[in-house]
């Protein structure tokens, strides 16, 4: 019954800060820590955000709402059960991307994402890397605990300050 409190008591303040004008736009990061439930359209309301963390919350599966936060430059996915980030796509000023221990099966979505510069895999269903070949800004690649069938498109980008993979 706390928890509910609490919960509702966060959620009163996020209302707060949107019904109160122009302060959309101090908030710079969200972070969706073991959600109860699936966050509200209202986030998407945080037009300057820059980073986006979701972790532990089993509910969020699919954040459409965060494909309005088009000033995210970071985003963090972890321990969720989230297997469609097609959000992911309008996301231009993306730099950094981490997605950790989800069922996230293809990133195909991020092929047009040139301008990644740290992009961190690890403990996905995803078993191809192929639209990597379009980052030539990249600078870090980690790929850990994903059934990748073909590392190769690693050697069609330009050379990495830090590779890490377990194959």
């Amino acid at each position: 019954h706390s928890f509910e409190n609490k919960y509702n008591k966060i959620k009163e303040y996020v209302n707060k800060i949107l019904t109160d004008a122009g302060k959309t736009d101090v908030v710079v990061r969200i972070t969706i820590h073991e959600a109860m439930e699936e966050p509200g359209e209202y986030y998407g309301e945080f037009i300057n955000t820059e980073i986006l963390e979701i972790t532990g919350s089993f509910e969020c599966k699919n954040p459409t709402w965060a494909s309005k936060l088009t000033n995210i430059n970071k985003v963090e996915i972890s321990h969720t059960y989230m297997e469609n980030v097609s959000w992911l796509k309008d996301l231009r000023k993306l730099r950094w991307l981490e997605l950790h221990l989800s069922p996230i099966k293809d990133l195909s979505v991020l092929s047009d994402h040139k301008y990644i510069h740290i992009l961190s895999l690890s403990d996905l269903e995803i078993t191809d890397i192929s639209f990597i070949e379009q980052y030539q800004r990249l600078k870090s690649l980690d790929v850990v605990g994903c059934p990748i069938k073909d590392y190769t498109p690693i050697l069609r980008i330009p050379p990495l300050e830090q590779l890490m993979i377990d194959e």
